[in-house]
């Protein structure tokens, strides 16, 4: 459908709508899982806390730039060329939201490695600088999108794009396969220690393959069709998947250490080594045995 002849609506608008409906489902899956670690893993230490807190917060907010930029598509300017080629305030606040969420959980999978390493720093380093550069990346197409007045000029933004989501499949699946590697090498001779190191791979491999099939779903849908908004419901689910994948792996340290989905005493962050998410002055243990 097009719109005055001038905007196809259902590459556009309807895109962004699909968008909009999938961040939100995704959202409320991620607010079932913020719901449940709150109320399974009450002895976390605070740091831990603040992280969900803010990648809770920040997936909240983009949700609410998301729906914001939808409603100035289809409400507040229905039938309004000018402002449904436009790109609203929201839009550009929601790309930059997302940069952040990626970026935060990405420092603490690479802090978990450099837990994991047993204090190694080359390679953690090295997954910053690259995490770091896709942060950038992803600001600096924020900051290039305040000149453009059309969305479907949106192409001269594309080499940014590309990179952004390059860079961030290309970390994520760095980041599982590193985490991964050091497993392997601190399997042991007893039975249970390894089960528990083979969930864990298993989670690992879970927590990259969403994000990395979505940043490479979104580098397709660009390449081909650049100048529509199909790249949308791909690219806006990376922060909730990124949530997910956080939450995910927080919620699940009491399936890992018991072997059950219902566990009967809960365990904090600090009495599982394997949760990975213990002081760098802590070394890893492969200890299963309750402090």
């Amino acid at each position: 459908m097009a719109l005055g002849g001038t905007i196809a609506l259902d590459n556009t608008v309807g895109a962004m709508e699909i968008a909009v409906l999938l961040a939100a489902l995704l959202f409320g899956v991620l607010c079932v899982q913020a719901w449940t670690y709150t109320n399974d893993y009450q002895r976390d230490p605070w740091y831990i806390k603040a992280l969900v807190a803010l990648v809770f917060v920040g997936n909240l907010l983009h949700q609410v730039f998301l729906t914001h930029s939808l409603y100035i598509y289809t409400v507040t300017y229905y039938g309004d060329i000018k402002w449904i080629s436009s790109i609203p305030w929201s839009f550009l606040a929601l790309v930059g939201t997302s940069g952040c969420i990626a970026f935060i959980v990405q420092l603490f999978y690479i802090h978990r490695i450099f837990n994991l390493s047993k204090g190694m720093y080359s390679l953690p380093i090295f997954l910053a600088v690259v995490s770091l550069a896709e942060f950038v990346v992803n600001m600096y197409a924020v900051y290039k999108a305040k000149t453009i007045t059309v969305y479907t000029d949106q192409y001269k933004l594309k080499p940014y794009l590309l990179a952004y989501n390059a860079l961030g499949a290309f970390l994520d699946c760095l980041l599982a396969g590193s985490m991964i590697f050091f497993l392997m090498q601190s399997r042991t001779k007893f039975k249970r220690t390894n089960t528990m190191l083979t969930r864990l791979m298993v989670y690992c491999v879970t927590t990259g393959i969403f994000t990395s099939m979505a940043a490479l779903l979104t580098i397709i849908t660009l390449v081909i069709w650049d100048k529509t908004m199909i790249d949308q419901p791909f690219y806006f689910a990376l922060p909730r998947l990124y949530g997910a994948s956080l939450f995910g792996i927080l919620n699940a340290r009491n399936d890992i250490r018991n072997g059950t989905s219902n566990p009967t005493v809960p365990y904090s962050a600090n009495e599982i080594s394997l949760s990975l998410v213990t002081d760098q002055s802590q070394s890893y243990r492969p200890d299963i045995s309750r402090r």
